[in-house]
């Protein structure tokens, strides 16, 4: 008896150790970006000193940017949430300007949220594929998406250490559609 309870206990102990080798993200890219977030985030954990934390804040910053002066946008993954839409006005033209945040998921740290943005013509949405697709997502829905990050001050992200927990990214949205 004693044998099996060891065989079976050695069993779980190995079926929860190996880590399995497939990456969370289909996309190679969207991965690679997930992985400088962990590990940036890990190591803004393991860090209780203010010059460090500082100093891992503006090499995340440096990360991040280099990344994205790399790196397009295409056919990345995540969750839509809050979708909303509102007229606006550019001189004379209506626009349909849709927001939204694209998640990394729910309660998950480090978070990565791409607070997203679509405009299109009013008088033309109807006939807008991209304005189309967005109308048939609804909250929570996972979504592949392609766009790109607007740069403020020469980055895509400030040197605030939150930001190694709480990665919020402004994005502009080219191409978005519902996964099943």
């Amino acid at each position: 008896m004693r044998a099996i309870t060891f065989f079976v206990c050695l069993c779980c102990l190995v079926a929860c150790s190996t880590s399995p080798n497939q990456s969370k993200f289909n996309n190679p890219k969207q991965a690679e970006f997930d992985s400088i977030v962990q590990t940036y985030h890990n190591k803004y954990g393991d860090t209780f000193n203010d010059i460090v934390i500082k100093e891992l804040a503006s090499e995340y910053k440096v990360k991040v940017d280099s990344f994205f002066n790399a790196t397009k946008i295409e056919n990345w993954g995540m969750m839509l949430q809050g979708l909303e839409v509102k007229d606006k006005m550019v001189g004379d033209t209506l626009y349909k300007c849709v927001t939204f945040d694209l998640k990394n998921g729910l309660d998950i740290v480090p978070r990565i949220t791409f607070k997203s943005m679509y405009l299109t013509k009013a008088a033309s949405c109807n006939a807008d594929s991209t304005f189309a697709k967005l109308k048939s997502i609804g909250n929570l829905d996972k979504v592949r998406f392609s766009g790109f990050l607007p740069k403020y001050n020469d980055s895509y992200i400030s040197d605030n250490p939150l930001n190694m927990s709480y990665c919020d990214l402004s994005l502009i949205i080219t191409d978005i559609s519902k996964t099943r």
